[in-house]
């Protein structure tokens, strides 16, 4: 069995890696739009935003989309390890599909809500192959809004998490076999 796993991961074309902010093995963009995109990103990272990276590929040939873009973002290794602040945002241009990941320490500032808002907003753009023209003007922004992800407003968030968590299902020892584990 765990060949045959290593078989059908082999068979998936690895991800771009990353090595600059914009990153564009499907030619998408030109070396203009590509560099003020890149510069948007620098400026975005150095002003205390996240570090982001925007990857154009051509297909991702089969794989959900999901598991591409995670694949990217964890070979990557973007953002602080301390503050898991790294978002990639990723244009499948031949698949015609796009995917916004963010790490985990902004995922409070960055809901999936937001995440989807930003890419439909952008849908405009994509459908007239315009790529680049605005890609570090829509998300960098955006993305700077979010502010910092200092460590202590993550341990807050999990602190809530795990209260929000207890007034869903009471304590193993406090259930009975037959109840359930949502409450209404």
């Amino acid at each position: 069995m765990p060949l045959l796993l290593l078989c059908v991961r082999a068979a998936f074309a690895a991800p771009p890696r990353i090595t600059t902010p914009v990153t564009d093995v499907a030619g998408a963009v030109d070396a203009e739009d590509e560099e003020r995109v890149a510069s948007a990103l620098k400026q975005l990272r150095d002003d205390g935003g996240p570090q982001m990276a925007v990857v154009f590929v051509q297909t991702t040939e089969g794989q959900p989309l999901e598991d591409y873009t995670m694949r990217i973002a964890e070979a990557w290794g973007g953002g602080s390890k301390e503050l898991e602040n790294g978002v990639v945002l990723l244009f499948a241009i031949g698949d015609r599909r796009s995917r916004l990941e963010v790490g985990y320490g902004l995922e409070a500032k960055i809901p999936d809500s937001q995440a989807r808002k930003l890419l439909d907003q952008a849908k405009e753009d994509l459908r007239a192959e315009r790529y680049g023209d605005r890609t570090g003007e829509r998300f960098a922004p955006s993305t700077a809004r979010t502010g910092r992800a200092w460590p202590g407003n993550r341990r807050k968030q999990i602190e809530t998490s795990c209260r929000t968590h207890r007034k869903l299902r009471p304590p193993l020892e406090a259930r009975s076999p037959a109840q359930p584990l949502l409450q209404a």
